[in-house]
């Protein structure tokens, strides 16, 4: 039937999000510390987290630290930019549900508006052959017999029109309902980041240095609710509207005939009006099949419960897997000490694209997902520098350009899965562009505070705004045993970007435990995230 078809379109968006990224990617590391402290960390994070943020922070480091080890480090960042964030989230998780098993009642088997049609019809068709035998039953005395069978036939008529305009009142609801529905999110971009890393500091007497693995993936997804099924959708109630106007006047003639059943005239006006309803057809146009009929013969077709939807749901994606080191070392320049870092890295870059209808039966099929994809090896290279402002080394400045070595990458087009359209979807490709930021901080024995600001506006992924956050976050660190983090950001380049974020560590004898919570302050189904790693420092 086509309703749960297409309240697929809202629930299976979500369910993509195992899949894996971008025009570009935002500046998003997801470490639990930076994080926690807004997303920050290029004049601020630690030794261990600099090949992330800012590799001259390497050459930065506290006496004791001679060894720094995270594994592993894993983060999710999932968010909402368009309206789906609170009304849609809402509605998706509470009021779809409700409205698809709704419209599933009313159009299955049962005390249903479709089996109230259906019975509607075998009851006016009864009455039919009612009317036509009573002329002869005038003509063989029986006049009485057939005044008995009028009436009887006109009660099980009206009972069943009674039963079929009740199921219409909830029907047109449900249906005007889903339709505004799916209107609301059609569109509404959700992106996803997920990471998986680790690194190792590595001493040597020439240059500090870091090596690190890290696999991120950031994924855009959509479901478009297509013009062609919304004018169905809408037709369904144009449909229903046509069919009950044409059933008042089988009530009204039939009223008049049942009035004076000796009325020749009359038993042939309402034979004529009855003769309509069962012929009674209503087609809607421009569908992805071509016209449907949702009313043939009087009765709704099997092809409106089974109508071949063409909304889809898209996704587009890219898995970067980098493995580099991170070397710095602290430099005279101008008489000021800088610490300049660089990071060597390999890049392998996958991307993804997969549309499905969302009329399809079948469950979304990560491994088509996979095989719709491209990938191709790239080289690139991060530069930061770092500086501090005082002798106590309190006030730093740090500055960073990542993914100097621009790059473009296809995104394969896909074929529609479920669908018999032969045309794919075309995608554009995807780059990966430098990035800059810069950043400040304050650090003394039991508090951290640090701001950093994204110079460069990073593009979309595909569908979603782009970003350019500013961040502010603090840390108390209570006898380098635990420590607690607060956090704020926001997009500069998008509305209803703010997030604040909360987490704490855990570091007894060099063992470290962080945890990192991030979620939009005016509403947690807009933008949500979490980070958890584990390491050593000694």
């Amino acid at each position: 039937m086509f309703y749960k078809p297409v309240g697929r379109i809202v629930f299976s968006s979500f369910l993509i999000m195992g899949t894996s990224v971008a025009q570009a990617t935002p500046f998003l590391p997801l470490d639990a510390r930076g994080i926690a402290m807004g997303n920050t960390g290029v004049a601020s994070a630690k030794r261990a987290h600099a090949p992330a943020y800012n590799p001259a922070l390497l050459t930065h480091k506290e006496d004791t630290d001679n060894f720094a080890l995270l594994l592993p480090q894993v983060g999710v960042n999932l968010a909402d930019e368009g309206d789906l964030g609170s009304d849609g989230m809402t509605i998706i998780d509470d009021v779809a549900p409700e409205v698809e098993r709704q419209l599933s009642d009313d159009i299955s088997e049962g005390d249903t508006f479709t089996a109230a049609i259906n019975q509607l019809k075998i009851d006016s068709e009864i009455l039919r052959e009612a009317f036509r035998s009573a002329q002869t039953a005038e003509n063989q005395g029986q006049a009485e017999d057939a005044d008995r069978q009028i009436e009887e036939a006109n009660e099980d008529f009206k009972s069943s029109l009674s039963r079929a305009d009740n199921q219409r009142s909830e029907f047109e609801k449900t249906t005007a309902e889903l339709s505004n529905l799916l209107t609301n999110v059609s569109e509404d971009p959700l992106r996803a980041r997920l990471s998986l890393g680790l690194a190792s500091t590595l001493n040597t007497q020439q240059v500090d240095a870091a090596l690190f693995l890290r696999s991120t993936a950031d994924i855009s997804s959509r479901a478009v609710f297509s013009p062609r099924d919304n004018n169905f959708i809408s037709g369904l109630n144009n449909a229903n509207l046509a069919y009950f106007n044409v059933l008042g006047d089988v009530s009204n003639k039939v009223d008049i005939a049942v009035e004076d059943t000796r009325d020749e005239n009359a038993r042939n006006d309402a034979i004529a009006e009855i003769d309509r309803l069962n012929n009674f057809e209503f087609g809607v146009d421009d569908t992805a099949a071509g016209d449907i009929f949702i009313f043939k013969n009087g009765r709704i077709t099997e092809d409106a419960e089974d109508a071949k939807l063409d909304s889809t749901i898209e996704v587009i994606g890219v898995n970067i897997n980098e493995i580099g080191i991170s070397l710095s070392r602290e430099l005279t320049i101008a008489n000021k000490n800088i610490a300049i870092g660089i990071t060597p890295k390999a890049q392998l870059v996958e991307t993804f694209h997969y549309v499905t209808t969302a009329d399809s039966d079948e469950d979304i099929d990560f491994d088509e997902v996979q095989d719709n994809s491209e990938s191709d090896s790239h080289f690139n290279l991060d530069i930061g520098a770092a500086m501090y402002l005082d002798s106590q080394q309190r006030w730093r400045l740090g500055a960073v350009v990542k993914n100097i070595v621009a790059a473009e990458f296809a995104v394969p087009d896909a074929n529609i899965e479920g669908s018999d359209l032969e045309i794919p979807k075309t995608a554009d490709s995807v780059e990966v562009e430098p990035q800059i930021r810069v950043g400040a901080s304050y650090t003394n024995s039991w508090f951290s505070l640090a701001v950093d600001y994204d110079v460069t506006e990073n593009a979309a992924i595909a569908f979603e705004s782009p970003t350019q956050y500013a961040a502010i976050g603090t840390e108390f660190d209570l006898f380098d045993t635990a420590q607690l983090r607060f956090g704020y950001r926001t997009n500069l380049a998008a509305t209803n970007g703010d997030t604040v974020s909360v987490g704490f560590g855990l570091s007894p004898f060099g063992l470290h435990l962080d945890i990192a919570a991030v979620a939009n302050p005016n509403d947690i189904k807009k933008e949500a995230g979490v980070v958890v790693e584990t390491g050593f420092y000694f």
